[in-house]
């Protein structure tokens, strides 16, 4: 895998890491529009399918871990789950012009995007390398891995 560019409004970007012709993981961007508070939301997302898990926090957040932090059955804080959609980023456009960037991948140079993909009731742990440029407005996916020996852990960017 190369370094793949999310661009804002681009195509999304789908990953079927076992090759079973359908997708695991998929990010992609969407506009919400917020006329209470009149803002524009501009998010950029990452969806997981129903055999593919992402640990979440009760805030709605993905970690961005560090290289060789254990992907396994517990990732603090977060819970694993299958059909998640998450928020990496969001950039809001408020009426009177202000931007304001919020999201706990900000920033983020080359960390680690945790996951499970289930296959045949066995669960395999991967990752995703991931980079943020608000300034660009991009999300670039570096590399991903998974372990093809059920429950067993993987390293970040291992």
């Amino acid at each position: 895998m190369k370094d793949t560019t999310l661009r804002w409004g681009a195509d999304p970007i789908v990953y079927d890491f076992d090759n079973n012709q359908r997708f695991d993981l998929v990010f992609y961007t969407e506009l919400v529009g917020d006329f209470i508070n009149k803002t524009d939301k501009r998010r950029y997302l990452v969806l997981s399918s129903i055999t593919t898990r992402l640990p979440v926090s009760p805030e709605e957040t993905v970690p961005a871990l560090q290289k060789n932090a254990s992907i396994g059955t517990t990732v603090t804080g977060h819970n694993w789950y299958e059909f998640s959609e998450v928020a990496l980023i969001e950039r809001h456009e408020h009426e009177t012009g202000t931007v304001q960037w919020f999201g706990n991948w900000l920033g983020q140079s080359r960390k680690y995007l945790p996951f499970q993909l289930v296959k045949a009731q066995q669960v395999h742990y991967g990752w995703v390398e991931i980079s943020t440029n608000v300034h660009n407005g991009t999300i670039t996916l570096h590399r991903a891995a998974w372990c093809t020996t059920p429950n067993k852990p993987i390293l970040a960017g291992q």
